[in-house]
């Protein structure tokens, strides 16, 4: 309830309008829109289409107990080859993906946050590049205090995550009070579990 209310606290003070995640980008790039909470993968985009007027910043997710964590999304590797030697090629390249040196190519180039502490930690890997690049060190300085993602059971997970959001949506526009959006919300994932 009181992540609702904060929200509401952002709708009411600057007037929010609902925007798909491009469009949002798109706004906070033109200088149009003051606050976006997206992914670090967002940030070469938001880079590069930024007006040059706009003076980009990051800043940490708030997290209001010392215990609290923050769910990590991200890639997953998945062999499907039934093929020994190509299982064996996968493996190793799943590896090295992974490991210190495929994060640090792939870090700059995407934005994600690196899985890997050495690569994260390592002056000659990502270490110098997120000196060079304190807006995506804000991510990687979060790295102690993720946790899993977490989805719903049933085949209605997705269904329930969209419902979720809808009513963040309506609460972030002022189009619902923040008790309001939690009744529904409640009531919307119980009958989406059930029938799951």
């Amino acid at each position: 309830m009181q992540a609702l209310e904060i929200l509401a606290g952002f709708g009411a003070a600057a007037g929010t309008v609902a925007m798909t995640r491009d469009q949002a980008r798109q706004a906070f790039g033109a200088g149009t829109l003051g606050l976006l909470v997206d992914s670090s993968s967002g940030l070469p985009g938001l880079r590069r289409s930024a007006s040059p007027q706009l003076a980009l910043r990051a800043a940490p997710l708030p997290i209001p107990h010392p215990a609290g964590r923050l769910p990590a999304g991200g890639a997953a590797a998945m062999i499907l080859a039934r093929e020994p030697a190509r299982q064996a090629a996968a493996w190793r390249y799943i590896k090295f993906a992974a490991g210190p040196i495929g994060q640090s190519l792939l870090v700059p180039g995407t934005g994600y946050m690196t899985s890997n502490r050495i690569a994260l930690s390592d002056p000659a890997l990502l270490g110098r590049y997120y000196d060079q690049n304190p807006l995506e060190r804000v991510a990687a300085d979060q790295a102690d205090r993720l946790t899993t993602w977490f989805s719903f059971p049933g085949e209605n997970s997705l269904r329930i995550s969209d419902a979720i959001r809808g009513q963040l949506e309506a609460v972030a526009t002022v189009r619902r009070s923040p008790a309001a959006a939690m009744a529904a919300m409640v009531a919307e994932v119980r009958q989406l579990l059930r029938d799951s």
